[in-house]
């Protein structure tokens, strides 16, 4: 069976003879031009002189996915660096990571810890949240539209206009985060760069609402999981970022979620 070639450089070069219109005339400052339009904003036929076939369009479209799903891993990417910066500057200033929520007087979570690490995000909005209620009292609910765009996911802007997050973390026993406590880095005894703090995950919640995924370890922790860019996304607690293109097995996924488990992870 002969397996038939796209000719995407063909498809370049109608695109290229296409927008060739809109390039505006040199000047002597040398302005740079502004930048081409996209190619899904032009017709299916560029010009009568380079028509698209199914074949090339199809290339084409492939092209521009594969370029948006780069640049959503990219500011995904940049968006984690930004959180685990806010998350070691709390550790440094306070002596210790957050909580997963801020809790009443009864044990009873009121925000979320991305409401603790806006002082290093977005302090002006921090000074407006009233700690000791809960996320969706009457105050604090009308602060959820006012996401910091650190915490939306690229790809999911209509989540993002409604304040949800993707951005969320495992907790539980012998998790990077456990309710009611705010660890050191020294408690990783796994060591920091074996050890998930933040993760994408599938479902989204409001921003400011203290519900995190529960780490069970006899549960497949995988089927919370989500994506971004088609590749799942972690960041660890030594302030790195790693791209999974595949999810790992369900005993590595336990050993990342663990600071402290003492398990041997295959890479």
């Amino acid at each position: 069976m002969t397996r038939r070639r796209f000719a995407v450089p063909g498809v370049l070069l109608a695109w290229l003879s296409a927008t060739a219109a809109f390039w505006p005339k040199p000047t002597l400052s040398g302005t740079t031009p502004p930048p081409l339009p996209a190619l899904s904003a032009l017709p299916p036929t560029l010009s009568p002189a380079h028509p698209l076939s199914p074949s090339e369009l199809f290339a084409a479209r492939h092209f521009q996915k594969a370029e948006r799903n780069k640049a959503a891993l990219m500011e995904s990417a940049n968006n984690l660096k930004t959180i685990l910066i806010a998350l070691h500057n709390h550790h440094d200033a306070r002596g210790c990571l957050p909580a997963p929520a801020f809790e009443d007087r009864n044990g009873k979570p009121l925000l979320s810890w991305r409401v603790a690490i806006l002082p290093y995000i977005d302090d002006k909005l921090y000074q407006e949240f009233k700690l000791d209620e809960p996320w969706d009292s009457e105050h604090n609910k009308k602060l959820i539209e006012r996401m910091p765009k650190t915490f939306a996911l690229p790809g999911a802007e209509e989540e993002a206009k409604k304040g949800l997050t993707h951005y969320r973390v495992f907790f539980g026993p012998g998790a990077a985060w456990e309710a009611g406590k705010g660890f050191q880095f020294t408690d990783f005894t796994d060591g920091t760069s074996n050890t998930w703090m933040v993760v994408v995950a599938k479902e989204a919640v409001p921003w400011t609402k203290p519900e995190e995924l529960p780490f069970d370890p006899k549960k497949n922790m995988g089927a919370l999981l989500g994506q971004v860019g088609g590749v799942f996304q972690a960041a660890f607690a030594d302030g790195s970022v790693r791209n999974y293109p595949k999810l790992p097995n369900a005993k590595t996924i336990q050993a990342l979620i663990t600071r402290n488990g003492g398990e041997v992870i295959d890479d």
